[in-house]
């Protein structure tokens, strides 16, 4: 959802006089997926929520890809001499996010699990219980007043 208010932003601004309408959508659409696969990444690093390998390989392997459509599309309104040099070098950002998505999912390593202290297990346990009652209180009061 907030990467459709983001592009729906950019959109709302229009493209600039003499650019066409099709790239310039193209291109925020594509700033807008880096810019949010960079947030979630960043807030992850921020909050210590570990990620595993596959996870991190497909990432980087997208914002590869987007950040050459940007380029591109760019590019695009930059020049027309451009157009030749990315129409080849684009495919070549698509085929290398392939392979960086083929090593990080070769093997399938899981996102790395939370280790729980023993000693907080029967206190994890019983707040769990805690406020699964009152949760169980508050739905029976509402059904029977």
């Amino acid at each position: 959802m907030v990467l459709a208010l983001l592009a729906l932003t950019f959109w709302l601004s229009g493209p600039p006089p003499g650019v066409s309408f099709v790239i310039d959508f193209m291109r925020k659409m594509a700033l807008s997926a880096g810019a949010w696969i960079i947030l979630v990444l960043g807030v992850a690093r921020f909050y210590g929520i570990r990620i595993g390998q596959n996870a991190w390989g497909m990432a980087i392997g997208f914002l590869i890809f987007v950040s050459s459509e940007i380029a591109n599309f760019a590019a695009f309104d930059l020049s027309s001499w451009f157009i030749p040099i990315w129409r080849f070098l684009h495919p070549f950002a698509y085929v290398f996010m392939l392979a960086v998505w083929t090593w990080a999912l070769w093997d399938y390593l899981p996102n790395p699990q939370k280790e729980i202290d023993s000693s907080l297990e029967s206190l994890l346990l019983s707040e769990w219980q805690r406020q699964s009652a009152a949760l169980h209180e508050t739905i029976r009061r509402v059904i029977h007043p």
